[in-house]
């Protein structure tokens, strides 16, 4: 069959999905495409994750009244172009709630001025020795999964800078 893309793979599974389509870096036209998104869906919170969704995303919650929360990563900083790194902290300072995947995230934040109420440390990942066989029904339980639930996981990249020794 080829390579299909993640919105086809979810699809696939009975997720609904709604592509937006983008251009250029900083195109406006996304945040009222999310928009029509937004009011077709009516969400109670949007959460982003990277700088375009943080932009775009935020703009388009915020026009309709719909909180947003974003994820921020230590690492994704330094590759930004300089408008779009000034967008995201403009969008940062409108956003309900920033978690940050790092101390260095974290630090990051209060360093563009956001405020410590405003911010949760959560890092990534989860302890691989809690899938082995003997501890994956627990587990399970204890997340409030039955045997039946379908759980999603994540795959990561895990790079120094995320600072997952402490």
């Amino acid at each position: 069959q080829g390579a299909r893309t993640p919105n086809e793979l979810l699809r696939t599974e009975g997720v609904e999905t709604d592509l937006v389509v983008h251009g250029w870096e900083l195109d406006p036209r996304i945040a009222a495409r999310l928009g029509s998104v937004l009011e077709r869906r009516r969400p109670h919170v949007v959460h982003t994750h990277l700088p375009l969704a943080d932009v775009h995303g935020s703009a388009a919650a915020i026009l309709r009244d719909v909180p947003v929360v974003s994820t921020r990563y230590a690492v994704e900083a330094s590759s930004l172009s300089v408008p779009l790194r000034h967008a995201q902290r403009a969008a940062t300072a409108v956003q309900d709630h920033v978690i940050a995947d790092s101390q260095l995230a974290a630090a990051g934040l209060e360093k563009e001025g956001v405020a410590a109420s405003r911010v949760s440390l959560v890092r990534p990942g989860f302890d691989p020795s809690a899938m082995d066989g003997a501890r994956r029904w627990p587990v399970r339980a204890e997340w409030g999964a039955g045997p039946d639930d379908l759980l999603i996981g994540s795959v990561t990249e895990l790079v120094e800078e995320q600072d997952l020794t402490s």
